[in-house]
Formats: C-alpha cells, sequence, structure tokens
C-alpha cells in the first residue's frame, strides 16, 4: 500500500468521514497512484459484511471496514493467515468477486485506525 495514501486517508478518518467517503477516497487515490506509477495496482473488492478491501499486486491489503476501522495485512489461502483470504471467496449474480470478511486479528495484520 502506498504509505501517503494511507496516511491522507487516516487524516481523513481523524476528521470524521463517513465509510462511504473513507472508501472513495482510497479509490480515487489508487487510480492516481496507478496512473503516475506504470506497475503499481491496487484492486478494488467487496467482502461479505460490507467491509470494502484493497488489494496490491503483491498481496498488500488495506481494508475499510464498515464501521470505519482501518487496518492493514495481507492477502492468503486461509482465513486465519491474512487479512484478507482467498479461499472462501464467492462470485455474485453480476460476476465480480466477494471476499469472505477480512480478519484483524490475523498475524501480520495491523490496525491502522
Amino acid at each position: 500500500m502506498n504509505r501517503e495514501a494511507v496516511r491522507r486517508l487516516t487524516l481523513a478518518h481523524d476528521s470524521g468521514w463517513s465509510y462511504d467517503e473513507l472508501v472513495e477516497l482510497y479509490d480515487e487515490l489508487r487510480l492516481q497512484i496507478q496512473a503516475a506509477n506504470p506497475g503499481w495496482t491496487a484492486d478494488r473488492a467487496s467482502c461479505r459484511d460490507g467491509s470494502t478491501a484493497f488489494v496490491g499486486g503483491l498481496g498488500a491489503v488495506l481494508a475499510i471496514l464498515p464501521n470505519r476501522s482501518l487496518f492493514i495485512g495481507h492477502l492468503s489461502s486461509a482465513a486465519e493467515e491474512g487479512l484478507l483470504s482467498y479461499s472462501s471467496m464467492t462470485f455474485t449474480q453480476t460476476g465480480s468477486v466477494q471476499f469472505p470478511p477480512p480478519n484483524p486479528n490475523a498475524l501480520g495484520t495491523k490496525r491502522v485506525r
């Protein structure tokens, strides 16, 4: 995850921005970073509990939970091993991927806010 983008996200969080505003801010920053830095990627994903996750090209994950909590961790094959797990992801009727809820207690996961 891009440190400056995460810093801006935490400032917005501390200013009381809503869940939807935080998600849209990071999504906008993500697109700006991708445009300015070829090779840097992060994809936006939804989770079954309503959380939004941004998954970096190297497996780093930023999760924004509906209660506005912010976590940084990694993608894993098992739910107990990573903030976000692909082992039980599903596909919605529209064909998009939906992950299980983030695991804030996973090893290596850091609460940002």
